[in-house]
């Protein structure tokens, strides 16, 4: 869900000279992603990787333990689409939250 938000809103703000009816929409799809994760529950939660059910094929474990890292980074293209001081106090906040590793593999 973070990484959607990050990416409608870079989409949002590349469309907007060409379309910018389809950038509203697009950008309003990212914000309320992002307000998905404002009010509901991370899951799996913090620390834990989350795997899909055996009963369903492929997938399999995901490399990250924490959605903090896309939500820092969603923040981070939120505030650079709106200016939406709201996003930029959320970048703030996960700035020193989310750990990024710069080596790890994506």
């Amino acid at each position: 869900t973070a990484e959607f938000a990050g990416m409608a809103a870079i989409h949002s703000r590349l469309i907007r000279p060409y379309n910018s009816t389809r950038a509203d929409e697009v950008l309003a799809a990212a914000e309320k992603a992002w307000e998905f994760l404002q009010t509901h529950i991370s899951y799996p939660p913090e620390g834990e990787f989350y795997r899909n059910p055996a009963e369903l094929s492929g997938g399999g474990e995901y490399s990250s333990s924490s959605s903090l890292p896309d939500q820092f980074w969603a923040s981070a293209e939120l505030y650079r689409t709106t200016g939406n001081g709201t996003y930029q106090e959320a970048y703030k906040d996960l700035k020193s939250r989310a750990f990024i590793d710069p080596q790890a593999a994506p």
